[in-house]
Formats: structure tokens, C-alpha cells, sequence
């Protein structure tokens, strides 16, 4: 461990904006010849591994780092991983990406870059220069991508879905703030449920098994297909898929935005869903919702 007076290293390529510690100290370890582990040693940090680094720094050590890496430690701070009290942590790989910015980095270094955001759950586009997230990994053709398909439709969704990725960003930093949790709401709109059945026979469509989440986005039940959101959403296992995200996004935000009437629609699908973990969710939500439309 170096002393507190170790003096700053000579030169440090400049981070990209949203950059990982991690990816940046690998680049900056490329100037120097020198491996992360090597590094990490010499401006202080006591673990070399990336998703430590990412993850299991404390403020002192970050802020010992800093000074070697002519930062300030509120700038090293946001680029490290957000605790969080409910295991709604980021992905362990990588989950999307930003093609725009993708290229801007191949363009300007060798080393991989790692941004934040796309390995976090709640992110559906870039920070920086606004485009909506893509898949990461090559393209699949056999699965249903709205963004080409239904570009138009797709796209009217996005500021609901800004705002439910808000609400999932907040509520990852600050659970309980709100009477009701989004993960819980997300998990409720991913469930299948027997929509032509609900409907009465007045919905068409081959696939017969939905997700709830048809009924709070407009729309979304004329152009369903069945692997348009291919997975549910868990605790343990969110959904990865950006494009089902922020459907489910836009979908969360509508039910938390009329909570009652959101409450009312849940119950009348009760006798087509399933899961038997729906009807204890749904009651508890509902003391939720009377208390907070009663403080309104």
C-alpha cells in the first residue's frame, strides 16, 4: 500500500463519459505497459479484480486512488457501481450498449470500454448522446424486434418508459420511498395470463398466453407476438432483453401512475393468470394503494 503522499502519475487518458473505474484503469495501465493488478498496487487500491473494483471500493480508498489518478473523488465515486439494499444490482455481464458510442470508442483506443449504464437494469438509452440501447451480441432474426417492426408504435412509448426507468433507478437507490415497490409491479405486468380468454373471445392472435403488461400499454395487445418478451421479470433474474424492458417500463409507469385503476385491472384479470404468486402480490398491493390514494 503506497503512502498518502504518492504523487499523481504523470499522465492519465481522459474517461469517457459513464466509463467504468475498471475499464478506465485498464486503459490507464495501457499507457504504463503495466497490468491492472500493478496498477490498482501502486495508487492504492487493495483488490485488482474489475468487478471489485467496480463494486468494493470504500469512499477512503477511492479517495486515496484519486489523488494518484488526478481525480477528484466525487469523480471516481460515480463511476463505480450504486450500492443497493435489494440485490437489484447490475448485470455481471454485459447487457446492451449504445452503437453510437460503441463506435467513438473503437475509433479512439485499442482497450475495451466498459460504460455503467450498460449493465444496469434500469437503463433503456444513452446518457450521453440519447440513442436507445441495443442488445448486446450479434442480432437475432428469429426474434421479434419492435424497434424494426414497429418502429413508430415503439418509439410512443419511450417517455412512459423514461419515466418508469426513473422510478426503477430511484427506488434501486432508495427503496420503500413509495407505497408500492416497482420490482413488484414489473414482476405482476411480466406474468402470462390467458388473454383471449379475458378478452372473451374478442382478441385475435395465435399466441393465446400474454403478459399483463398488454393491458396498461396501448397498442401493445394488436402487435403481440410470442417472444416479444421472451422472459418474466424476478428478484433474481430481471429481464435482459432492452426492447421487453421498456415495454414493461412504459407499462409500470402507466400503473403507477393511477394505482387505483391499476389495482382494478389487475383484479379483474385475477381468474386468467396462473401464477400463484399473483393473488398474494395483488393484495398487497391493494393496502398499499388505498393508503396512498387516501393521502392524495
Amino acid at each position: 500500500m503506497p503512502e498518502l503522499g504518492t504523487p499523481p502519475l504523470p499522465y492519465v487518458p481522459p474517461c469517457f463519459p459513464g466509463e467504468l473505474l475498471s475499464s478506465w484503469l485498464q486503459r490507464v495501465a495501457a499507457e504504463y505497459g503495466v497490468d491492472l493488478a500493478h496498477l490498482a498496487s501502486h495508487i492504492g487500491l487493495p483488490v485488482s479484480r474489475a468487478s471489485l473494483i467496480d463494486h468494493g471500493l470504500s469512499k477512503a480508498e477511492l479517495r486515496l486512488a484519486a489523488s494518484a489518478l488526478r481525480l477528484e473523488p466525487d469523480e471516481l465515486q460515480a463511476m463505480v457501481h450504486v450500492p443497493n439494499a435489494l440485490g437489484l444490482g447490475p448485470s455481471a455481464s454485459l447487457l446492451q450498449l449504445c452503437l453510437n458510442c460503441h463506435a467513438d470508442h473503437k475509433a479512439a483506443t485499442r482497450s475495451r470500454v466498459a460504460i455503467r449504464a450498460w449493465f444496469e437494469f434500469w437503463q433503456i438509452e444513452c446518457g450521453s448522446c440519447g440513442r436507445p440501447f441495443s442488445p448486446a451480441g450479434a442480432p437475432r432474426l428469429d426474434r421479434v424486434n419492435p424497434t424494426r417492426e414497429e418502429p413508430l408504435w415503439f418509439e410512443s412509448l419511450r417517455e412512459a418508459a423514461r419515466i418508469g426507468a426513473r422510478k426503477l433507478a430511484d427506488f434501486a437507490r432508495r427503496p420503500f420511498v413509495t407505497g408500492w415497490s416497482p420490482m413488484i409491479v414489473l414482476r405482476l405486468l411480466s406474468m402470462r395470463f390467458e388473454a383471449v380468454a379475458f378478452a372473451e373471445g374478442r382478441l385475435r392472435g395465435d399466441v393465446t398466453q400474454r403478459r399483463l403488461v398488454e393491458l396498461f400499454v396501448p397498442g401493445l395487445a394488436a402487435r403481440w407476438r410470442a417472444n416479444l418478451i421472451p422472459e418474466p421479470w424476478t428478484n433474481k433474474r430481471p429481464v435482459r432483453l432492452v426492447t421487453a424492458r421498456t415495454i414493461l417500463l412504459a407499462g409500470m409507469a402507466t400503473a403507477l401512475d393511477d394505482r387505483a385503476a391499476a389495482l382494478s385491472v389487475l383484479k379483474s384479470a385475477a381468474s386468467h393468470v396462473p401464477h400463484r404468486d399473483f393473488g398474494p402480490l395483488v393484495s398487497g398491493l391493494g393496502t398499499k394503494a388505498d393508503h396512498t390514494q387516501s393521502h392524495r
